[in-house]
């Protein structure tokens, strides 16, 4: 039993026994211990129902084995099959080995986020329905909880109060977190898509918005779709697997997803600071980048 690095909100393990596959290797996600659900997430189990019936639609991602309970001791989490491949994001975009690889994940994100948002919203368990207004909201008291005013980020409040979507499209299941980083890639492309944690239901375009956040292209800014791919690419595939593409919301969410996360690594560096955990901390430098991407963002079009 290994635990694997990345996360910094759950715990992620890998397990070798003498069983026969898929039972040989697998993943167990997990809560820590006694920690506490963090604001916009949902259960494991939740999780683990999600990621079945997505992959049950077509959506690729690894078999969820079982779901832990309280006979188990273990706390929150389950158990999944391990799915070869690479997630750290540097090495999925410099990787020599999947160079080929990455020329197909710009239309493999567009056609597996097309399926993914077509998953019949009966299927899933209950998830919670947000609106733009209510995510904004939502993510505008987290931000004066921390009493630690940025100008920046108090601008970028307010452009996106001004840019709110007229109205709400159709809902749809959001992933919530699709990016660089939660997707296995292998020498094929994407493997699995991982990490439910903050699905829910709304709007679509949320996906594709948070996708092109300036963090999740880990240096390659220039390729907006994950550092791997331009949006024109991405916007056929997504569109030609059924998909529809609108561009107005997609920047409104890009905006907020670049928001969001800034205001996730003050939290993250308030946490690594009280509790000594050097990966929250680590992460809780990065917030200045968040504000140069607002900058970039907000500047061309005002």
């Amino acid at each position: 039993m290994q635990r694997l690095t990345g996360g910094a909100m759950q715990e992620t393990w890998r397990i070798e026994t003498t069983a026969p596959p898929p039972l040989d290797r697998l993943i167990l996600r997990r809560a820590p211990l006694n920690s506490e659900p963090r604001l916009g997430t949902i259960s494991l189990a939740a999780q683990a129902s999600i990621s079945e019936t997505a992959r049950s639609h077509g959506v690729p991602g690894p078999e969820v084995i079982a779901v832990l309970n309280d006979s188990d001791n273990l706390g929150d989490g389950f158990l999944m099959s391990c799915v070869d491949g690479e997630t750290v994001p540097r090495r999925v975009l410099k990787k020599p080995s999947l160079e080929r690889a990455r020329a197909k994940l710009v239309g493999q994100c567009g056609r597996h986020l097309a399926t993914l948002h077509d998953v019949p919203i009966s299927s899933l368990p209950v998830l919670p329905r947000i609106s733009a207004r209510e995510k904004l909201e939502n993510l505008h008291d987290q931000y004066r909880r921390q009493q630690r005013p940025r100008p920046v980020f108090d601008l970028a409040f307010s452009w996106l109060q001004r840019h709110l979507p007229a109205s709400e499209p159709d809902p749809y299941l959001v992933h919530g977190d699709f990016r660089n980083g939660n997707l296995i890639v292998d020498e094929n492309g994407i493997a699995a898509v991982l990490d439910w944690e903050r699905a829910f239901i709304g709007d679509p375009m949320f996906d594709v918005g948070w996708l092109c956040v300036g963090s999740w292209r880990f240096g390659e800014i220039d390729l907006p779709v994950g550092g791997f791919g331009s949006l024109a690419d991405f916007i056929t595939a997504y569109e030609d697997a059924g998909g529809k593409f609108d561009a107005a919301r997609t920047r409104f969410w890009e905006a907020y997803g670049i928001l969001d996360w800034g205001v996730t690594t003050v939290d993250l560096a308030i946490e690594g600071r009280d509790t000594q955990a050097l990966e929250k901390a680590a992460i809780g430098r990065r917030t200045t980048e968040t504000e140069i991407d607002l900058i970039r963002l907000m500047r061309p079009h005002e």
